[in-house]
């Protein structure tokens, strides 16, 4: 057995949704970018790396009428992964044990190949034959996802990996590897500690990467820095190996990573009058930001693609936003702005059209709009009548609100997809998850909502979640709480909405109701809840 199929066998990464690699969002920059790769229903999809299949068998669920194949180095990995598709009685996927150099495979080509966590963590050779499957098994139209540790902001990370490989012994059993985290995580604290005064910058980065470390696996600690193997590259060396063999830069799986909106408008406006080509805006940017990782997309060399895409490649699209709005204190036809916000994302607009869109994606998440839909309700609002029949294109405002609504994008505050996931905007009579939400909510705390996104949930939600198969209503769900409160016997204290403990049985049946209620409306919001099609 060689090292690194020791190092995976003794200690397996964890399996995880990423919804970054979803064929959904790979599909929508492809179609920005003027490339119709397939529809996620009935695709083909290959995952290089697979682990457990936390990534990849959650979409088999989602999508039985397409075909899915992991490859991974862990019979581990493999094993419990082909543990989980015997639970779910998946008849669309197939696993090999494999090194990707050994692997062949005579089916037909898939439609998107996802290689996420892997690049950067194997030999040149086996990089190259990474290239050489996309080159070989990508469909015409189709994607390919590889993430990858990136320079020059990996110059720094790497630093602090090079001194915890210094300090620790590398690790060859799954004892050893424990033991090592753990050695790990007590040299980067003396290290943080040490009297390193003139180099103040230096210490900040190696404190800040610390702590961003403290709250992450053991199996990171040991895959990601003390691994033999861990290869940062340069964009453009990326790029120059995947032309080798067929491939050619498509954009990256974050669509706000590409604007360059997060960087100050003149240094910006400077970057892009000095770059040749959209691959060169690309590796300027990550100087810029000290880049440290990328989610990029190729597509075959022989696809031509349209780098400066019209306002109405979006009216194809569909757009959600969990995000937050100043209330108006004009009518929304007034010149005053409206901001709009979440996390790290901020955009204000005056534009009539625009502030009614935004308020309404705002006032309705997690549902999902359709362009043409969207914009007649926010013409609705503003007393603007269209008639029914009349296409998007002809609809008034449409690319105003097009160019917003990219902007939005832009800065990750607005989601766009081809397609909508399947998530319910509200509870209804009989809620449902989906198979993979309610198997993952019985074992751990992060768990792939509807959109393939990875939530935290509490004890609670996840108990609740894991009932939700579509069979029962709100009086079952209510019968079924009830019982678990009586075999308490006292063990749960029950808080009404003022966090008051209440045992009055005559307000026990209300109490359980308002947190049944108020729990439904949060896994609703967290896009839990599956959307019905019947």
């Amino acid at each position: 057995m060689d090292s690194a199929k020791a190092a995976y066998e003794s200690l397996p990464y964890s399996s995880h949704a990423f919804a970054q690699t979803h064929p959904r969002r790979l599909a929508t920059i492809g179609r920005l970018f003027g490339l119709a790769a397939p529809p996620f229903t009935g695709c083909r999809v290959l995952e290089l790396g697979c682990a457990a299949g936390g990534n990849l068998l959650p979409m088999a669920v989602d999508n039985p009428t397409g075909r899915f194949v992991g490859v991974d180095l862990s019979g581990h990995s493999i094993a419990e992964a082909r543990a989980a598709i015997s639970e779910l009685g998946l008849v669309n996927v197939q696993l090999f044990e494999a090194n990707i150099v050994d692997w062949e495979y005579a089916g037909p080509p898939f439609d998107y190949v996802i290689a996420h966590g892997l690049f950067s963590w194997i030999p040149a050779e086996v990089q190259r034959r990474l290239f050489a499957l996309c080159q070989r098994h990508l469909s015409p139209n189709g994607i390919a996802y590889v993430s990858f540790n990136t320079l020059p902001g990996w110059s720094l990370r790497g630093a602090v990996r090079d001194f915890l490989r210094y300090a620790t012994a590398s690790p060859d059993t799954a004892r050893d590897a424990l033991a090592a985290a753990r050695t790990a995580r007590e040299q980067l604290a003396l290290l943080t500690q040490a009297n390193a005064s003139q180099r103040a910058q230096q210490v900040a980065f190696v404190r800040s990467e610390a702590e961003r470390l403290a709250g992450l696996s053991d199996d990171y600690w040991v895959h990601e820095f003390l691994a033999h193997d861990n290869r940062p590259r340069y964009l453009h060396e990326f790029l120059e190996e995947a032309g080798q063999h067929g491939l050619k830069f498509l954009g990256e799986a974050e669509y706000s990573w590409m604007t360059g909106a997060d960087l100050p408008p003149e240094s910006l406006a400077t970057i892009r009058a000095r770059s040749r080509d959209t691959e060169q805006f690309e590796q300027f940017l990550d100087f810029a930001r000290w880049q440290m990782f990328r989610q990029t997309l190729l597509c075959r060399d022989s696809i031509p693609l349209q780098r400066d895409p019209p306002p109405d490649v979006l009216f194809s699209m569909w757009f959600a936003a969990e995000m937050q709005a100043e209330s108006p204190r004009q009518p929304l036809s007034s010149t005053e702005s409206i901001a709009f916000q979440r996390p790290q994302s901020r955009l204000a607009t005056a534009i009539p059209v625009a502030k009614a869109a935004l308020l309404t994606l705002a006032g309705t998440w997690p549902r999902w709009w359709p362009f043409e839909r969207l914009l007649r309700a926010a013409l609705e609002r503003l007393g603007i009548t269209a008639p029914a029949d009349m296409p998007p294109a002809a609809l008034p405002l449409a690319r105003e609100l097009a160019e917003t609504l990219r902007r939005a994008w832009g800065i990750a505050l607005v989601e766009a997809s081809v397609e909508p996931p399947p998530v319910a905007a509200e509870v209804g009579d009989r809620p449902c998850a989906g198979d993979w939400a309610r198997r993952a909510a019985q074992r751990t705390g992060l768990v792939p909502n509807q959109a393939h996104t990875v939530r935290p949930l509490n004890g609670f939600q996840r108990m609740l979640l894991a009932q939700l198969d579509g069979r029962r209503n709100g009086d079952d769900l209510l019968r079924w709480l009830e019982a678990i409160e009586r075999q308490s016997r006292g063990q749960i204290t029950l808080t009404d909405s003022r966090g008051q403990p209440v045992s009055d049985p005559n307000r026990i049946r209300s109490v359980l109701r308002e947190t049944l209620d108020r729990t439904l409306g949060e896994l609703r919001h967290l896009g839990f809840l599956a959307s019905r099609t019947e």
